[in-house]
């Protein structure tokens, strides 16, 4: 094979590439401008959701989006497919990191990976322990002195980091 094809060959791949993940992006883009967008003007904040979820709070600092609907028995909360926003109020001078330390129970370990929520960094966590909901991936940010808290609680998926996507604050 000579030095031109192997050259053209690489730039096909990467132009092939590069069109694959412009047709995800677009699709992806498309896709979420349909969700439904919940709104917390007392937080200040809007964040989108899929269609066909659903939105519960009875207080505006704990919200749960979740893909099943809750049945009228039970208490609204978080299913094994649901992501909850917490907002709470932090002292002032507070790091991210000592503000999650104070969220978790005591002892318990985690790894973290700056993240961008809302135009502001924050942190993905994973606790390091044994038993139910470790390991979760759970986000955090501060904004104003209050620490917004986003918990995935069992049931993970990708779908979470693309409602987290959508986040922002609004003025």
């Amino acid at each position: 094979m000579t030095k031109t094809l192997k050259i053209l060959l690489i730039t096909f791949g990467i132009v092939a590439l590069g069109a694959g993940g412009f047709v995800y992006w677009q699709k992806s883009k498309t896709e979420i401008s349909s969700w439904k967008t919940y709104r917390n003007e007392k937080y200040d904040y809007e964040v989108k959701y899929p269609m066909g979820w659903f939105s519960y709070t009875d207080d505006p600092a704990d919200i749960y989006l979740q893909s099943e609907k809750d049945a009228p028995d039970l208490i609204p909360g978080p299913r094994a497919r649901g992501l909850e926003i917490k907002v709470d109020l932090i002292s002032p001078g507070n790091s991210l990191v000592q503000a999650i330390k104070n969220e978790l129970p005591e002892g318990i370990n985690f790894t973290q990976e700056k993240v961008n929520i809302g135009g502001i960094s924050g942190l993905k966590i994973k606790t390091t322990c044994e038993g139910l909901g470790c390991g979760a991936p759970e986000w955090f940010v501060i904004k104003d002195n209050y620490l917004y808290h986003f918990h995935s609680n069992l049931g993970y998926t990708s779908t979470f980091d693309r409602i987290l996507s959508t986040f922002k604050f609004i003025e």
